[in-house]
């Protein structure tokens, strides 16, 4: 069986300067999705990035198995002295988790820039 468009997840980067990166999330962030985006955290905070940005503005679930990597990859950042912040989700069923968590008053969630 295949997934379906709305099950898939993928994950695009954009090197705004060798020390910015916004990585972007489309999709449900679930457990059986986390470790590309993962992956992908861990090699830009290793690579030096200084300000890191998870853009949630496509994601359509999170689940909290995906709500355990955001949370590991703003460790991860503050670690190594590196801003971190969420472009929020449009989706409400993604942005749920955040709510019932009350994660969103933990993380720095910001609206998309236009």
């Amino acid at each position: 069986m295949s997934a379906s468009v709305t099950d898939s997840l993928s994950v695009a980067v954009d090197v705004i300067t060798h020390t910015t990166v916004t990585v972007t999330v489309v999709g449900r962030l679930d457990a059986a999705r986390c470790p590309e985006l993962r992956s992908e955290i861990d090699r830009r905070i290793a690579a030096g990035c200084q300000a890191l940005v998870i853009d949630l503005h496509k994601a359509t679930f999170i689940d909290s198995v995906g709500l355990a990597a955001l949370v590991k990859a703003m460790r991860d950042a503050q670690g190594v002295g590196a801003e971190f912040w969420l472009v929020r989700p449009d989706s409400e069923d993604a942005m749920r988790v955040f709510r019932l968590s009350k994660f969103d008053s933990v993380f720095d969630m910001r609206g998309r820039a236009t």
